[in-house]
């Protein structure tokens, strides 16, 4: 889908093929309509220990070598958001492609992940005016009297997920 879009030089393939291969690595590769929610789950709990970064390692090895290396957390683990809105997300669009074509169901349909405790934080970013409030902060700001009150609903929300 993506490479007859954009060609495959584009610089996101490298990402998305490494998502499809360790779902593919972890699931098994079947027919579409042969995955369920349950495989979801167990995608995302096997994940749990997969390192931050680990395509910034090169020669890292192979899905279940990576993820075994790691059980010891001796490198931080992927963030919990990059789990959900990446690697998650881009396995759900890619299964979900050609649905309306071939005419079968959302494999996935229901599925209701429960988030491992080991899956690390997202970093703390600075906004872009320098202030360290986010634009989600900025906006709500003119009813809160500063930023660091603004941001302080959303840190709460974000550590009762944990």
């Amino acid at each position: 889908m993506r490479k007859a879009v954009d060609g495959d030089n584009h610089p996101d393939i490298k990402y998305l093929e490494l998502r499809r291969q360790t779902f593919i690595d972890l699931i098994g590769d079947r027919p579409v309509d042969q995955y369920f929610p349950n495989d979801l789950q167990d995608y995302v709990t096997a994940m749990q220990f997969w390192p931050a970064n680990a395509t910034k390692r090169a020669g890292a090895g192979e899905t279940r070598t990576i993820l075994d290396s790691n059980r010891s957390l001796a490198l931080k683990p992927l963030a919990r958001k990059t789990m959900q809105d990446g690697y998650l997300a881009n396995v759900k669009t890619m299964m979900r492609f050609g649905m309306m074509k071939h005419n079968y169901r959302d494999p996935f349909a229901g599925a209701r992940i429960r988030w491992p405790k080991t899956y690390g934080t997202s970093a703390v970013r600075e906004g872009v005016d320098g202030s360290g409030c986010s634009w989600r902060a900025a906006k709500i700001q003119s009813s809160a009297r500063s930023c660091a009150q603004a941001t302080k609903p959303i840190v709460r929300k974000k550590l009762s997920f944990i």
